[in-house]
């Protein structure tokens, strides 16, 4: 095949293609979206709610080390483990995880319940999930 008819397939493939023949794909790339704009979400409200609950500024330093730790100590153990299981069902468990604490979050925060130790363990949970989704995510 001649770089003349590569050209030309490629011209004739639309994206609305690439939809309907890749489920997988159409499915991975919307959840990525849902997820990275919650994602933003939590990080503009996360300081605003570490500042509300603590009346700190230098709390929030400690809620984001509290989130980083399992990075420091998961992350050369768990690109191991992804690496031998499927990493869209991963990324997908993980999502629903960090969903369902967010919710946690948010619901504290409506009931005014919310206090630093509740803030403290979600972070270090959603720091544990992360820790096996940023592996999956570099992988796919």
């Amino acid at each position: 095949m001649g770089l003349l008819q590569t050209k030309q397939m490629l011209r004739e493939v639309s994206y609305l293609q690439i939809f309907r023949k890749s489920r997988h794909f159409t499915a991975l790339l919307f959840g990525q979206i849902f997820s990275l704009f919650g994602s933003s979400i939590t990080n503009v409200i996360l300081p605003i709610v570490v500042l509300q609950v603590s009346k700190s500024t230098a709390m929030m330093g400690t809620v984001m080390a509290i989130y980083m730790l399992p990075f420091v100590i998961l992350l050369p153990f768990s690109g191991v483990l992804v690496d031998k299981m499927n990493k869209v069902k991963i990324m997908f468990v993980v999502d629903i995880v960090r969903f369902f604490l967010m919710m946690i979050l948010a619901s504290f925060a409506i009931l005014d319940q919310l206090n630093m130790i509740y803030l403290f363990i979600i972070m270090f949970i959603m720091g544990t999930m992360d820790s096996f989704f940023q592996p999956a995510y570099s992988a796919v």
